[in-house]
């Protein structure tokens, strides 16, 4: 049934008939024509056309309105967007995606793209790099595999030394030089976008310092018995080689497998001299008595074909000594005493190896007075060897105490590259030097100069005795080639009567590392607090902070 809206448009003296909105449409679909009704009214015949051509002008007029509209209204109804993901609802496969969803072409919500990211790293790099080395890898975490490229921007105008691949290997392309800290930008790029990374370099270097020594690869030694007219000393093969094979299982962990002794063993060579003449001669003079007597026996016993000479004497001679030799190109020799102890031998070993003992700095104040020292450090090897063994029996032995810092710098068991040098106050992170692993690049020791002398820090968390009261960090005093501990907790008695019969006048060193939270005070120099230790096994480290008061 037509639906009609009547309106009677007084000034013209007509009333309109508008049809409802579907016989309207049947009306101006027709011949072109329209229906009007009029009422009777007095008035001339030139009105009358007057008021016949306005009404066909208005009701045309609606009639072209109206059809605009409704193919207006048409086409809104037809795009409508009902979920807002910018797919119209006749073309969207998914009407009802969630809001903020990314979609695909037909409306279904897609994954959404993760970008690449970049973790800030700080690299160390080896100046002793060849040329088109990969000195490290980037992280980039892609979890989408989208299509990434990579480039590194440089932060000043300076040519970078370095390039990055599509791999995110950071290669050299020129020379590097040990010392400098270098600041660099990484950038992945996928697609339009990117995300960039600052990062940074440290230069280091491992090639051996000129107050080092290369204690390193396979040395030879040999062993020359000595026979006084019948006075000899108990060495034989068995006993030599249990020493021989307990130095190399020691030297094997703490040199991080980088050194290896080989020898040999002459059988009793005569000296035709009886041992009291010889031993009026000086510790060099026998030396080169009995190393001469062996070349004369056997050229095969030249000394110049060895790294290391031990004499062995028998009784009445030495007891047991050990020093540098600079006859005919030996790196060392070592005076072993008749009874062939084992850790005396090792002990010997490292003097033939370049370094001193292991000593404090005595008295109960700290650095720098008093000036004397001496003692045994009972912390490490070369100052506590005494309770610091295990005896398998037959001359078998495992060395517990290790090797102390300073002593594995000089020996070039730890390279420039390890030892990090503080000249201001700052945190610094080093690891324990105890390692399964060669310790490569890593920071195990702080280096400082001051008051004209050289200090080391070092991070000891573990003891390999129960005489030890503290582990931390250690601070030495390194001169030449003898190590000094300073005590953190001088006028500190130790009260353990163990202990103190054990070290005797060093007792109140076993508490000499610095705890966490702990500070010591180097003289009116520095100071050193632990501030931090975490991790484990290799990767055990210590947060240290250094005040500069210099």
């Amino acid at each position: 049934m037509l639906q009609k809206n009547k309106n009677v448009n007084k000034s013209l003296g007509v009333t309109v008939v508008a049809l409802a909105l579907p016989a309207f449409i049947s009306a101006c679909s027709g011949s072109g024509s329209s229906t009007n009704t009029t009422v009777d009214t007095p008035a001339s015949s030139s009105h009358a056309s007057q008021q016949s051509s306005v009404q066909q002008s208005t009701v045309s007029s609606l009639s072209s309105s109206t059809s605009s509209m409704i193919a207006s209204s048409s086409s809104a109804i037809g795009d409508q967007d009902s979920d807002q993901d910018g797919i119209i609802d006749s073309q969207d496969d998914c009407p009802q995606t969630e809001a903020g969803a990314m979609v695909d072409n037909k409306g279904c919500a897609v994954p959404a793209v993760q970008p690449p990211k970049l973790k800030a790293q700080k690299f160390v790099f080896d100046d002793q790099s060849p040329i088109g080395s990969v000195l490290a890898k980037v992280k980039i975490e892609n979890p989408d595999n989208l299509a990434i490229s990579t480039k590194l921007m440089w932060d000043n105008n300076s040519p970078s030394p370095f390039s990055i691949n599509t791999e995110g290997e950071i290669l050299l392309d020129s020379t590097i030089t040990a010392g400098d800290n270098i600041d660099f930008t990484i950038v992945v790029m996928y697609g339009e976008k990117s995300v960039s990374q600052a990062m940074t370099a440290r230069i280091v270097t491992t090639q051996l310092a000129s107050d080092q020594r290369s204690i390193r690869g396979t040395q030879k030694a040999l062993w020359i018995l000595p026979d006084f007219n019948g006075h000899k000393g108990k060495h034989t093969p068995t006993t030599v080689n249990a020493a021989m094979e307990t130095l190399n299982a020691y030297i094997k962990v703490e040199s991080y497998d980088q050194l290896r002794i080989t020898w040999e063993q002459t059988p009793f060579i005569p000296m035709n001299s009886d041992i009291t003449e010889e031993l009026s001669k000086s510790v060099y003079g026998i030396r080169d008595f009995v190393i001469d007597k062996a070349k004369a026996a056997n050229p095969l016993y030249d000394s110049k074909n060895f790294d290391f000479v031990y004499l062995g004497f028998p009784s009445g001679a030495f007891s047991g000594g050990g020093a540098l030799g600079v006859r005919n190109g030996n790196k060392g020799t070592s005076w072993i005493g008749p009874d062939p102890w084992t850790p005396s031998i090792v002990h010997e070993s490292f003097h033939m190896f370049g370094v001193g003992h292991a000593e404090v700095i005595m008295g109960d104040v700290t650095y720098p007075a008093p000036t004397g020292s001496g003692g045994h450090d009972p912390y490490y090897f070369m100052g506590s060897e005494g309770g610091a063994k295990i005896d398998h029996g037959n001359g078998n032995y495992t060395i517990q105490a290790g090797i102390n810092v300073p002593m594995k710098y000089r020996m070039g068991w730890l390279t420039p590259a390890n030892i990090q040098h503080v000249t201001g106050s700052g945190v610094y992170r080093i690891q324990g030097h105890r390692l399964v692993q060669k310790p490569g690049l890593n920071v195990l020791a702080l280096k400082i100069k001051a008051d004209g002398k050289q200090f080391m820090v070092a991070y000891e968390p573990d003891s390999f005795s129960p005489r030890i009261k503290t582990n931390g960090l250690v601070v030495h005093l390194f001169t030449g080639d003898v190590s000094r501990i300073l005590d953190a907790k001088p006028s500190s008695v130790a009260d353990d009567s163990n202990i103190r019969q054990a070290l005797n006048e060093v007792a109140e060193f076993a508490d000499a590392a610095i705890v966490e939270g702990e500070t010591m005070h180097v003289g009116s120099f520095f100071d050193v607090t632990l501030v931090k230790e975490g991790g484990k096994g290799d990767k055990r480290w210590a947060d240290i902070r250094i005040d500069w008061h210099q």
